[in-house]
């Protein structure tokens, strides 16, 4: 390890401190480990980096792992690296993080400028490691918003075939394979020449060899290109803000990696939306307990119900969602908008945002079913203008806002209300013509004077005949519509000598 703290908390570096000074702190066992607390010894020979190690037991944290000298330098190589480039980040050596007990061989936090608010933890790799192990830490990272860039030891793990046609042929590991896929780059440092080694693309070559006359395929695996080596103090970084991701790159190729770029990018998208929907599930939940324990009456329903899917299931679709506002789909936008809502809100803002809407959908329900039971036939008539699914519609219930379905609707369809109330008070003789006429009658005359005036079923009512004008857009035109049936009945009464009923 290169870093240990004094009884009074100062923290030493083994490659930077005074030795003289820290090996009189060694030998009176006043030099501590910073993550368990247990007594460290300060090794300072002539050949290998100075390290600090642990005089009785090791470390019990995630992610510690007994030192070697290449262990310590490649944390030495990328610290320097990080100190240079970032100096004004927080960056410290073996990191003990609480929240998920382990230790992060370089931490970095950074604290102005374009990467402000970011964490990193760089991991230098020499031991072996399984694939397993390392996606629990990487998780584990994850988990606590920490970026992870776990740097491979070369010599250790980039391995080449041993074939003599075939030397440039990489052979990956299970280990190599599940990281590139994960994060969709890999990278190896040389500790001898501080070179790094960005994978970013492999292709496949199939060779064909006849072994005793059979022929058998071997598949070989490329990087292409074949150079994709820099050294470390030239590698460059681009970040994605809108996913918090950052990665190293070659800048020399960053024309040829940019189709991996989009790979990532698509990946980081993926599970953006995904973590969005488990997040979106959260909130909803604690803001329907909230409902059930401070509202009154059906209220926590009414928000439940709102939100359900034709399959009686609440889930956050928002991406699916823009993707049909793009393609011109008719879509509940405010649904968006009460999803994206119920996640960025807190409880009392939600609340006092969307109290009133929810409530107008409870009330709905029930003055519906008032307007089909009304006495009063203009009363009933107002539920020709209102569908229940319409109720679950967020821009119809915003657009409602305080008022009552009655003095919405009343308001909404004030000229279709007139010109239906018109025609059923002032043209009863039409109205009693239709209605005595076959269905397939009044519905070929009246879609030859005009396409919207459909008729699917017989009505029981002339009111309810005065609301196939409703389709008109004005009281001129219905007027148009009369006159031009009134003419067809004088024309049959005439052709006929029938009377008019």
């Amino acid at each position: 390890m290169l870093r240990c703290i004094t009884e009074d908390e100062l923290t030493l570096i083994s490659t930077t401190c005074d030795k003289n000074t820290t090996r009189d702190l060694s030998k009176k066992l006043k030099l501590f480990c910073p993550n368990c607390k247990n007594p460290v010894r300060y090794n300072a020979g002539k050949v290998k980096m100075p390290y600090f190690s642990h005089i009785n037991l090791e470390c019990n944290y995630i992610g510690y792992e007994k030192e070697t000298q290449e262990h310590i330098k490649g944390k030495e190589i990328l610290y320097s690296w990080l100190r240079d480039r970032y100096p004004n980040a927080i960056i410290e050596y073996e990191y003990y993080i609480a929240q998920t007990s382990q230790i992060a061989d370089i931490y970095v936090q950074h604290r102005e400028g374009h990467f402000n608010g970011l964490i990193w933890a760089f991991e230098f790799q020499h031991s072996k490691i399984s694939s397993e192990k390392w996606a629990e830490r990487h998780l584990l990272y994850e988990s606590i918003g920490i970026q992870d860039f776990w740097i491979f030891d070369s010599n250790i793990f980039m391995k080449f075939s041993r074939s003599m046609l075939n030397p440039e042929a990489r052979i990956r590991a299970e280990l190599e394979r599940v990281i590139f896929d994960t994060t969709g780059l890999v990278y190896f440092l040389d500790l001898k020449t501080s070179q790094l080694t960005i994978d970013f693309n492999f292709i496949e070559q199939v060779d064909t060899v006849e072994v005793n006359g059979v022929p058998r395929n071997n598949v070989f695996t490329y990087h292409e290109p074949r150079e994709h080596s820099i050294l470390l103090h030239k590698v460059e970084t681009t970040t994605y803000r809108d996913y918090e991701y950052t990665l190293i790159i070659d800048g020399s190729l960053e024309e040829v990696m940019g189709e991996r770029f989009e790979k990532i990018a698509g990946k980081l998208e993926s599970r953006a939306r995904e973590k969005r929907k488990v997040l979106f599930v959260e909130c909803f939940n604690e803001k329907l307990h909230y409902a059930e324990r401070s509202y009154e009456g059906n209220f926590s329903e009414s928000f439940y119900y709102l939100l359900q899917d034709s399959a009686g299931e609440v889930y956050y679709d928002n991406y699916e969602v823009n993707y049909d506002i793009a393609l011109g789909i008719d879509v509940d936008k405010e649904l968006i908008i009460i999803k994206d809502d119920i996640i960025e809100l807190n409880i009392n803002d939600f609340f006092n945002k969307y109290e009133l809407t929810i409530q107008n959908y409870s009330n709905n329900i029930g003055e519906y079913k008032d307007f089909k039971e009304n006495s009063d036939p203009y009363i009933r008539l107002l539920s020709e203008f209102a569908y229940v699914w319409d109720f679950k519609k967020l821009g119809y219930l915003v657009e409602q806002g305080n008022r009552s379905l009655k003095e919405y609707l009343t308001e909404k369809y004030e000229i279709k209300l007139h010109i239906i109330k018109e025609v059923h008070e002032n043209y009863s003789d039409v109205l009693e013509w239709l209605s005595s006429k076959s269905l397939s009658y009044i519905d070929r005359n009246l879609s030859n004077l005009s396409s919207t005036l459909r008729l699917y079923k017989k009505y029981d009512s002339l009111l309810e005949y005065a609301t196939l004008f409703k389709r008109c857009d004005s009281m001129d035109e219905a007027e148009e519509i009369i006159n031009q049936l009134r003419n067809k009945i004088t024309e049959l009464k005439t052709r006929y000598s029938n009377p008019l009923h």
